[in-house]
This record gives C-alpha cells, structure tokens and sequence, in this order.
C-alpha cells in the first residue's frame, strides 16, 4: 500500500524514547508507554485489515467526529498491536461506532464504563487471543493490544480524554483494556456469536459497554441451587441496571450445570424468570425501593435482565475452579445495545 496515500503529519525524532515523552506531552496516551508508528508500520496495518487510509469506519454523532481506517491504525500499532490483528481491531472500531452502541454514553459517563470485546471464530485461535485460565487477566499480547487500541481510539478520536470528557467518578481497570475470546473447541454450548445469529466458523466480535467484572461462586451449590445464587448476585449488582449482561462461564461451572441438565437456553431463561422474581420479593421486603426510573423500559416490574437474549453467556477461564465472572451493563434500558461484527478479511 502507498505510504504517500496517508494523511496523517510526518513527526521526526532522534529517537523511539524522544516521541514516547513527545506522545505523553500531547495527552494521546492511557498513562502507559505507546509504540511511535511510521508510515511503514500504518500502511502494513492497512493491508492487514485490506483498507484504504481514508475509509471512513464510522461516525460518532454526538462528537460530530469521524473515524478513518488509517486513525484506526495509528492508534492499534500505539497500543502495540500486531499488523495481523487489524481484521479483529476494524471490526471492533464499526461496532463501537454502530448507532445502536450509542458510544458517547460509555465514554462520557460518570458510571466509568469501558469497552469489553469478545472475540469469536477461527481469528481467534489463529491470532493467539486467550479464552483459557486468565482470560480476563495480562500477558497475552492479542488480549491486551486490541483491547488498550479501543481505550486509544476512544481517547484520541473520539476526544474521551480523562477527566476532561471522561468523566468517570472512579473508572476500572477494564478502561486500560477488556478484551477476551471464546473456548469454542472445549464448550458444550454453543458459541456468542452463534447466540447472535452468525454462522459457526464465522470469526466475530462483540462489543459491549460494561462495568467490571465480579467474581460469582457458590463452591458447594449445583444445578438450580447455583443458577438462584447467581440471579441474586445480578439483583443486587444491578438494581437499577436493566439491559444486557455478560457472564463468564468458566469449566468448570459449565459441567457442573451440564451435568444438572441445564443447557445455555435454559440458564438465560432462569435468570430472566428468577431475577425479575427476587427483585419483587425484595421490594416486598423492604431491602429496597422502587428505583423511581420512568419511561417505557421500567413500566410494570423491575426487569434487571430485559429479555432471556439480554443475557451474553461466553465459555471462557480455567480448568479449575467453579467461577462465573458477572459483568454489569453500562446504563439503563437501551441506552447502549452490544453488536456483534463479522470479521471482514482482506482480498
């Protein structure tokens, strides 16, 4: 690909460790050392991903801010991404810039919500992307460099800076980088994507606005009894919280479930049921109020999941250990919708 082609002014340094300060002085990093990308390096990404400079990827209305490929690329290779990584990065950027994801709300809120990307299909075997023990944790490059190019993409073109349209009142640790895959090979269910309406070796990912992570575990409940513990973890992490919710199954979990007879439709109708039901016992109770919300979303009972598909179910972590990682929606309602985008590759 032509490097002339780019748009972007050409900066010249007498060394890497002089255009990391000069980065840092400007405000276009995350607080962690960024990798300076030349001309080279931007137009390989381009090639990668099989898109020209000046394609437009989207547009965030709210900003009145548009985002072209090789912005895309200048970002991703900062965050110390791979060339091959650009299908995955491009694909997450149009979801994130789709309507319905509505990303000024996450970017701008003092919920301090961060952008968790789910990586589905044979991309992510091919690419080396952890589903396995710490897939939420570091040390895995694909993970940590599309995850961090979201938080830089964000920042530097979208204007998300930190505590200047960032207004998150504490953040989390995602807002670095959230960033996992699907063990498809090893799940007795099948995979989000799937659940999304892709094919099976499609490679995808999905984006949703989220909070971070809490860890869920009953070591001595099985089958049902687990599945009323879970839906009262929901509850309570989510009661004014009615949209979409992610869970992390790890295997362990999974075979504890499987064996009880429960499959991933069963467990996303359970908890639907079983949450709207302990929200109203607990209004009975008095443990809580009525959150005072109006509108058409919160018109009857309380719905901390809206709908069974409200519920994103991903096989992913450890061997060992019946964990589940519950993680919260950013907002209300349909304030912010995740999309699921099919890998486009190049050629």
């Amino acid at each position: 690909m032509d490097t002339l082609a780019l748009t972007s002014p050409a900066l010249e340094f007498a060394d890497p460790l002089e255009a990391i300060e000069y980065f840092y002085a400007q405000g276009w990093t995350d607080g962690l050392p960024v990798i300076p990308p030349t001309a080279e390096r931007i137009a390989a990404f381009l090639e990668a991903g099989g898109r020209p400079p000046d394609e437009v990827i989207g547009r965030n209305r709210v900003r009145r801010r548009t985002v072209t490929a090789e912005k895309v690329a200048i970002n991703a290779l900062m965050a110390g991404c791979r060339p091959e990584y650009a299908p995955v990065v491009f694909a997450a950027v149009e979801g994130i810039l789709a309507e319905g994801f509505f990303v000024h709300g996450p970017a701008a809120s003092l919920a301090g919500a961060a952008i968790l990307v789910i990586v589905n299909g044979p991309i992510a075997r091919a690419l080396g992307f952890n589903s396995g023990a710490g897939a939420l944790s570091p040390g895995w490059r694909a993970n940590a460099t599309v995850g961090r190019a979201m938080r830089l993409i964000l920042i530097n073109c979208l204007g998300s800076v930190p505590a200047v349209l960032d207004k998150s009142t504490h953040g989390h640790p995602g807002k670095f980088s959230y960033c996992i895959a699907e063990n498809e090979e090893e799940s007795l269910w099948p995979p989000l994507h799937v659940d999304r309406g892709l094919a099976a070796g499609d490679s995808a990912v999905t984006v949703f606005a989220a909070m971070a992570p809490y860890q869920f575990t009953d070591l001595f409940a099985t089958g049902e009894e687990a599945i009323d513990a879970l839906a009262e973890t929901i509850v309570v992490l989510g009661r004014i919280s009615s949209s979409y919710w992610a869970l992390v199954i790890s295997p362990e979990q999974q075979v504890s479930l499987a064996k009880a007879g429960w499959d991933k439709r069963q467990l996303r109708t359970a908890l639907y049921e079983k949450t709207v039901r302990l929200y109203e016992e607990r209004l009975a109770s008095g443990k809580v109020k009525r959150t005072g919300l109006t509108g058409a979303d919160y018109a009857g009972p309380f719905h901390p999941v809206l709908s069974p598909d409200h519920l994103l179910v991903v096989y992913a972590g450890g061997a060992a250990g019946p964990f589940t990682q519950v993680i919260p929606p950013w907002g209300s309602g349909r304030t912010s919708t995740p999309q699921t985008v099919k890998v486009r590759m190049p050629g």
